[in-house]
């Protein structure tokens, strides 16, 4: 972030600016989510439970494409932008996924897709954790890798959603 704003603006960041402004970017992930977490039921009745989920995945490409091209644009702005919105995404995905397995399904299914839906979104915390520690993924060079999963896995809904 420091090379940024000097090749943007010629001067250096303050060190308490950096560690605020790096605090910002992660927990902003978390105000994301509350709010599209609030916002589930609103989002699953305007638009419905499956054309909710399509809809939802503009949020997930566009907060992609502002995590993804930050390092092109040298704005460490889209960083905060971006894991905003994909908090949104999420915060939305937490409360329409189960909505929408529990209208498809069976009723022998249903407590089985529920349980599914919640470990695979404690297995995918679990991967990104691991795959963050420096030795891996979460070093200064390699962390755009990380953001690799979410641009395939957004497909996965415009694939399998639209039949």
């Amino acid at each position: 972030m420091n090379d940024t704003n000097y090749a943007n603006s010629g001067q250096y960041l303050s060190d308490s600016f950096l560690r605020a402004y790096w605090s910002a970017i992660v927990s902003v992930f978390a105000l994301g989510g509350a709010i599209g977490a609030s916002l589930t039921g609103w989002w699953a009745f305007s638009f419905g439970r499956k054309r909710g989920c399509l809809t939802n995945t503009v949020l997930g490409f566009v907060a992609i494409g502002l995590l993804v091209l930050s390092p092109t644009f040298k704005s460490y702005h889209s960083l905060l932008v971006g894991r905003f919105i994909i908090g949104l995404h999420s915060g939305l995905y937490t409360g329409l996924c189960p909505l929408f397995l529990n209208e498809i399904s069976t009723p022998a299914t249903r407590g089985p897709l529920g349980v599914l839906h919640q470990t695979s979104t404690v297995v995918g915390i679990l991967v990104a954790q691991v795959l963050g520690f420096p030795i891996l993924l979460g070093s200064g060079s390699k962390w755009v890798a990380l953001l690799a999963p979410p641009v395939l896995l957004a497909f996965q809904p415009i694939l399998t959603l639209g039949f």
